[in-house]
């Protein structure tokens, strides 16, 4: 009787093991699509830009970018004449995932030769757009070059003119290309694109010539203030000028750049790129964010940094992350107090708000 006992126990202990171990991979399974589906759906954001994610045509993704003069409105009554891709400087913020096979056709619609830099990305060097040096095509007016390769990484990079860069790259050929991982295991509830530039605006003289409210007291000269303030109008960009003037997030400058408005407790994902001629100390009010990436690569979770402030030199790519915990309008701006600055001399320039409501 005793072994009779011991028989059941032993099968019913079984049993219970099993149906546990079961449960458990069972939860493990849904809790893993459950955080795919969450981090897949957090789609790429580019405020005030589009978004390009290729057409699938027999296994690659293709895109189609045509460089071409842009009237580009920086703020309210601000304008310039400038050069873009697909009607706005920067240029669509491309979105592809790591392994895909890409095919990107540009069309030159400039009066002059160009090409396109895949900055950062590891392509066959005749698709790496520098003809000054490799077996690239310069493309010219009226023709059309298709760039063709695999992405092999994943993270944060930018594409850019490398054909005249000192002209072409700062009369705002640029655009952000965000290359999402095979593995979607870094959750966030929004994942948002942000392209740092500066512009010369022709004839608006540097900041040093602008207007500021000690000028409007001591000035004695009418004509003095009439000319450091610039009216409002269509401006030419100055692209070897030395001080700019108008400082932009996405080709806007404050008030006209668009907020960032969050719910109390998402995660959100911050990518800056810059492709200006200076580095822009981008600093978040409302608390801290951990540092997650650097030109496209993750950085470990042991040496992800927390800062309010993150420099962002030119050329480079950087991945902030933070959970919205404190309700309000915060304030994100570069740190250089001119770069917070119109070419009017009125508060603006590089500086948008995160808007986090309950």
């Amino acid at each position: 009787m005793q072994k009779k006992w011991i028989v059941i126990l032993t099968l019913v202990v079984t049993v219970v093991l099993v149906f546990t171990i079961i449960q458990w991979v069972s939860t493990s399974e849904v809790k893993q699509s459950l955080n795919e589906t969450k981090s897949e759906n957090a789609n790429i954001e580019s405020p005030g830009l589009e978004i390009l994610t290729g057409k699938e045509d027999n296994g690659i993704k293709k895109y189609k970018l045509t460089a071409e003069p842009v009237t580009q409105t920086f703020t309210d009554g601000f304008k310039a004449d400038a050069w873009g891709f697909n009607g706005s400087t920067p240029g669509p913020t491309l979105v592809a995932k790591e392994g895909d096979t890409v095919e990107i056709t540009v069309h030159n619609s400039l009066s002059e030769p160009t090409s396109v830099h895949w900055h950062g990305l590891e392509v066959p060097n005749d698709m790496d757009g520098v003809p000054m040096v490799q077996d690239t095509p310069k493309i010219k007016p009226g023709e059309s070059f298709t760039y063709t390769f695999t992405l092999e990484q994943s993270g944060t990079y930018m594409y850019h003119s490398h054909t005249n860069v000192s002209k072409q790259e700062l009369m705002g050929l640029t655009g952000s290309f965000v290359i999402q991982p095979k593995k979607q295991n870094q959750q966030v509830d929004r994942d948002i694109t942000m392209m740092l530039q500066e512009w010369t605006l022709d004839g608006a003289g540097g900041h040093g010539d602008m207007n500021t409210e000690q000028e409007h007291q001591t000035s004695t000269e009418e004509d003095d203030t009439e000319d450091a303030e610039k009216e409002k109008g269509v401006y030419e960009v100055d692209p070897m000028g030395m001080e700019p003037n108008m400082f932009t997030i996405n080709g806007k400058s404050y008030p006209s750049t668009e907020p960032i408005k969050i719910k109390e407790g998402e995660t959100v994902r911050i990518r800056f790129t810059n492709l200006s001629g200076n580095s822009h100390p981008m600093h978040m009010h409302g608390g801290d964010f951990k540092v997650v990436a650097a030109d496209g690569n993750r950085i470990s979770k042991s040496a992800q940094l927390d800062k309010n402030t993150i420099n962002v030199a030119a050329g480079e790519t950087w991945d902030i992350e933070f959970s919205a915990e404190n309700v309000g309008e915060w304030p994100i701006h570069c740190h250089k107090p001119h770069h917070t600055m119109n070419a009017n001399g009125e508060t603006g320039g590089m500086f948008t708000t995160i808007e986090v409501t309950e």
